[in-house]
């Protein structure tokens, strides 16, 4: 019964388990109009109420059955825009509240989302652009992220290969280089690192 709400920027997960859970992932433009009203102002991270959920869940539920049919993208940043009303009417909206540590990581997201695709990213040049030591970077993002820089750049450089091979947008060589590995030798060899 309950409702984490977070940033693409904030370090999470979810595994899946036998719970039964809605996963809605917004593109940040659906958030702009909320923005303009609210500036910094963000949802709660996890609203717990049942009572003030059940209407969230009913308007969720029946938002996911029509978009199994609808791709429209103005119906869904319409219904953004409701369910964002909904939540404003039953929580309050406050400042973030961000620990230093989970700042830090973030900017360091922030900077491989980026420059993922540059091939010599990398944790110094990571540390550099954001003011950190390498090591206390290195540090806190293993703590929060639950994996290593590398591991985490060779993740997303992997996913990002994936996308662009099932749009068949080049060749495998191609499509390594264009995702930041050096070669396709190279993106081999994160792979394997990955399912080990």
């Amino acid at each position: 019964g309950e409702i984490l709400f977070v940033d693409s920027y904030q370090p999470h997960s979810y595994d899946d388990c036998d719970a039964e859970a809605y996963i809605l992932v917004l593109s940040s433009t659906y958030f702009e109009p909320f923005h303009w009203f609210f500036d910094k102002k963000v949802f709660p991270q996890i609203m717990s109420d049942a009572e003030k959920n059940k209407d969230l869940f009913a308007f969720i539920e029946k938002w996911y059955e029509e978009h199994l049919d609808n791709n429209d993208r103005y119906g869904i940043f319409m219904k953004c825009n409701e369910l964002f009303r909904l939540i404003t009417q039953k929580y309050e909206i406050k400042e973030p509240v961000i620990s230093k540590q989970n700042e830090l990581v973030i900017a360091a997201l922030k900077h491989i989302k980026d420059h993922y695709t540059d091939e010599n990213l990398s944790l110094k040049s990571c540390s550099d652009a954001i003011g950190y030591s390498k090591e206390y970077v290195s540090k806190q993002f293993n703590s929060v992220m639950g994996t290593s820089f590398k591991g985490y750049v060779n993740s997303l450089r992997i996913q990002k290969f994936q996308e662009l091979e099932q749009a068949k947008k080049g060749t495998k060589q191609e499509l390594a280089v264009m995702c930041g590995f050096k070669s396709l030798a190279t993106f081999y060899r994160a792979l394997k690192n990955i399912d080990e």
